[in-house]
């Protein structure tokens, strides 16, 4: 049983495998989007992109599904390449997305195709190179520091923010911190899980926070899914949020097409929040208090373990 259930999810890979090489040509592939704003006043500042596939046959498949058949072979490399061309033509027509995030492979990176895949997307798109952020896993090994160190300076010297994303879920943060350029920190969605009633998980992100602030770097939280989170946020001082409860992923016209909903301001975020006195505090800057889930891909119960 256990060899014809290997042999299974080995073949249903290699046909996941086969139909995710031709989704671009199929028109089966999309981005949706996540908006990452302001934690005080809700101003949306950018969103994150993020690559979704609907299968003719198998529906809408998981990333946590097609992402790691991509990226056991050379077809991350065509998808990744796609993902930065379709963010940034988005981005390019509607500025009022604000600044797109488009996640890297580790394939991208170790390959020394990036620079080449920006550069082309940057000039097809005329998207300025200010408002595209490049987001690097934690856990991404990229073993020569220097040389990947060499090429993301290249690209952050061009204007273009490099992101380090998860912070919190690995073991080499400090050390990309001190010779990656990166120009944001984005925490992984486990350190926000158990605001702000987790004094230990609250006094980490404080230490972090106060990282942050002395190497200049922005800070994002994730996984903001609940109202006394963002108000731990705001106390915390963060740059930016993202989560379910300030927006989930979306198609580009919910968010910037006539019946996207209104940017929130001050007073929404206000009533959010109840008027906590969190909000208060940190709009007078004297606050110290102490998955993107997508629907199940429909195989039969014996290839669900994808």
């Amino acid at each position: 049983m256990a060899i014809a259930t290997t042999l299974l999810d080995q073949e249903l890979r290699r046909q996941l495998a086969g139909a995710l090489r031709q989704a671009p040509a199929r028109g089966e592939l999309a981005i949706h989007y996540q908006p990452r704003v302001h934690p005080v006043d809700g101003r949306r500042l950018g969103a994150e992109a993020l690559l979704r596939w609907r299968h003719a046959r198998y529906g809408q498949v998981p990333p946590n599904t097609f992402i790691p058949i991509a990226e056991g072979s050379n077809l991350i490399l065509a998808l990744g390449g796609w993902v930065l061309r379709q963010a940034m033509a988005d981005a390019a027509r509607h500025p009022e997305l604000g600044r797109v995030s488009i996640n890297v492979s580790v394939r991208q990176v170790l390959s020394g195709r990036l620079p080449a895949q920006v550069a082309t997307a940057l000039a097809e798109s005329g998207l300025p190179p200010e408002r595209l952020e490049l987001e690097l896993t934690e856990t991404l090994p990229l073993g020569d520091m220097a040389e990947a160190a060499a090429m993301l300076g290249r690209l952050r010297d061009c204007g273009i923010g490099i992101a380090l994303d998860d912070f919190g879920a690995g073991y080499g943060s400090f050390q990309r911190l001190r010779e990656l350029p990166f120009s944001t920190i984005k925490l992984d969605r486990s350190l926000i899980a158990r605001l702000p009633e987790d004094a230990k998980d609250f006094a980490i992100l404080w230490a972090i926070r106060d990282l942050a602030r002395s190497l200049r770097l922005r800070l994002v939280a994730e996984g903001v899914e609940r109202p006394e989170q963002l108000e731990a946020a705001i106390g915390l001082g963060f740059d930016e949020v993202q989560g379910f409860l300030l927006g989930r992923p979306a198609p580009l016209e919910a968010l910037v097409g006539p019946t996207a909903p209104m940017q929130p301001g001050p007073a929404a975020a206000h009533r959010l929040l109840g008027g906590g006195p969190a909000l208060r505090q940190a709009a007078g800057g004297a606050c110290r208090p102490p998955d993107d889930a997508s629907p199940a891909i429909m195989l039969h119960p014996a290839d669900r373990r994808l």
